[in-house]
Parts: C-alpha cells; sequence; structure tokens
C-alpha cells in the first residue's frame, strides 16, 4: 500500500514508470491469463486494455515481483494487486532490466542535471551580482529622485494641465463647428427673407409707380381745367374794365359836348398790347360833318352816343401740360 504508492510516485517522478508501462504493452511482451497461461485460454496483451507494470503479488503466494496487471487486477487506485483476478503476467528479470536501463540513464540524466545546477549555481551567483548593483543603482536613482522630485511632480501636474487645455480646445473647436453650421443656417434664412423683401419692395414700387403716375395725370388735368378757368376769369375782368371805361369816356364826351353845344362823334378802339392784355386806343376828336352850329337847347340835351366795344380776339389755347 503505502510503500508501493511511495516508490510508484518516485518512478513516476524520474520519467521511468512510463518505459515500463511501455514495455508490458509492447506486442508478444505479455499474455495475459495468469501464471504459466501459455496454451488454451491464453489472452493478447490489450485484450483487456492497457496494463501496468507494477511490483506487487500473485493470486498464489502473494511474492511481489515485477508483473504486468491488468486494471481490473489491480486495486483502485492502481497502486498493487488487488488479490483477484489472473490478468496479469510475472516479468521479474525483463522488468528489472528496463529499471536498470532507465537508472543508467537517470544516472547519466542526473549528472546531466548535477552539471546543469552548477551551471545555474553560477548562472544564480551573476544574477545575485546584478541584483546587488541593480539595488545600488536603484537606490542612487531614489536618492536622485528625492531631489528632481518636485521638478517631476511640476512636469505632470504641467502635463496634465496641457491635456485638459487641450481636451477644452477639442471641446471649443466641436463648439465653433456647430456656430458656424448654425450661422451659415441663419445666412441662408436671413437669404431668404432678403429675397422675399426685394421681391415685395420691387412689386410695392410698381404699385407706388402706377399710382404716381395716375395722380400726376389727375393733377395735370386739373391744373389744366384751372388754369383754363383763370384764363376765362381775367378775359372777362378785361373787357368789363374795358367798358367800364368807355362808359366814363362816354360821359365825359356828353358833359363837353354839353359845354360846347356841339355833337361830336367817339370811335373806340381795343387792342392787345406787347403782353397779351386789352387796352383802349383813343383818337383824336375831330368834328363831326353834320355837327349844327346853333347852340343845343338846354331842354332838348343831345342824345348820348351809344358805345360798343368790339368783341375780343379770343385768347390762344393754353399750352399742354407734360405728366411728370
Amino acid at each position: 500500500g503505502g510503500e508501493g504508492g511511495a516508490m510508484l510516485s518516485v518512478l513516476e517522478a524520474l520519467g521511468v514508470q512510463e518505459a515500463l508501462d511501455a514495455w508490458c504493452n509492447a506486442p508478444g511482451n505479455c499474455r495475459l491469463g495468469g501464471e504459466g497461461a501459455q496454451g488454451e485460454g491464453a489472452q493478447a496483451a490489450g485484450a483487456q486494455g492497457r496494463l501496468f507494470a507494477r511490483r506487487s503479488g500473485a493470486q498464489k503466494d502473494n511474492v511481489p515481483a515485477w508483473r504486468c496487471y491488468a486494471a481490473s487486477a489491480l486495486s483502485g487506485d492502481l497502486v498493487g494487486y488487488s488479490g483477484n483476478g489472473t490478468a496479469y503476467c510475472t516479468r521479474d528479470a525483463q522488468l528489472k532490466a528496463v529499471l536498470e536501463a532507465q537508472r543508467h540513464h537517470s544516472d547519466v540524466a542526473v549528472q546531466h542535471m548535477a552539471t546543469s545546477l552548477q551551471r545555474l549555481e553560477g548562472q544564480v551567483s551573476r544574477v545575485s551580482s546584478l541584483e546587488e548593483a541593480l539595488a545600488k543603482q536603484d537606490a542612487a536613482i531614489q536618492g536622485k529622485l528625492k531631489v528632481i522630485g518636485p521638478d517631476l511632480n511640476y512636469f505632470e501636474r504641467r502635463e496634465a494641465a496641457l491635456k485638459a487645455t487641450a481636451r477644452n480646445l477639442s471641446n471649443l473647436e466641436d463648439l465653433d463647428r456647430r456656430a458656424v453650421v448654425a450661422l451659415d443656417e441663419r445666412v441662408g434664412k436671413l437669404s431668404g427673407m432678403l429675397d422675399k423683401v426685394a421681391a415685395a419692395e420691387a412689386a410695392q414700387g410698381e404699385s407706388n409707380s402706377a399710382n404716381l403716375l395716375s395722380a400726376s395725370q389727375s393733377l395735370a388735368k386739373h391744373l389744366a381745367v384751372k388754369m383754363e378757368e383763370a384764363f376765362h376769369v381775367t378775359e372777362e375782368e378785361q373787357v368789363r374794365g374795358v367798358q367800364a371805361e368807355a362808359k366814363a369816356l362816354d360821359a365825359a364826351e356828353r358833359r363837353e359836348a354839353k359845354g360846347s353845344a356841339r355833337t361830336h362823334t367817339l370811335q373806340l378802339t381795343l387792342e392787345t398790347d406787347g403782353r397779351g392784355d386789352l387796352a383802349l386806343a383813343l383818337p383824336k376828336h375831330t368834328p363831326s360833318s353834320s355837327l349844327s352850329s346853333s347852340p343845343s337847347s338846354p331842354s332838348s340835351p343831345s342824345a348820348p352816343s351809344s358805345f360798343a366795344p368790339p368783341s375780343a380776339p379770343s385768347p390762344p389755347p393754353p399750352p399742354p401740360i407734360s405728366p411728370p
């Protein structure tokens, strides 16, 4: 039990157990069926699965020896013979030979391992020396860090501040891009509004021009009417003035006729002056051929001479007024 388990662990650790198991499973090295099972009922190796090389007992004498066991003949932990079954074959000499060969290889391996250990010790020594040198360098660096620590802290703070500034600039750039997009949209909207206002002003300007033209034409017609009325009023006033002058002259002539007891004939002429106004032209007085030399009777005064002013020439039409 315990001894067999310890030996199995050592053999497995050295890699020897793998070689022993391989020999048992090689063709022709083991035929299962119990001690001396060489004839009828014998089974070829592998008929009951994998074989395990163990130094354990047998069914008859239970004397430990090197045998090849099937799993069914071993204990649950596969350490030794279970005491039941004959699924094994005794190969003590052969397995001892394999073990000796493995020991030789193990000795060589041990020697190689010892050499490797010596080399490893030398490498460890060099590593230790390097560690000491590194420790000294680390101590020197720590001393320098104590001196330049504040500067390092300053640069770390400076780096953190620069990173924060870069983030802020990135945020500002993003905000600027958004603002530019918003301004472009506002400019587009304002351009559209200006176009609409310009169109409305153009339409309003056309309407105002039409209204102004109509008002100018109406004003021109009204002025023409007023000027024509004013011209006719002036003409009538001139005629009335001439008639008043004629009456006054007629009265003066009658008074003169009364004084001289003679009868005179008065001829009046209406003329236009350089300004186009009407004027009364008075000729020199000449005695009429039919005047009587006898004084007239005061009881029969001479009849007043009749006065009919000639018709005034028609004034020229007013000049046409062109619309502004």
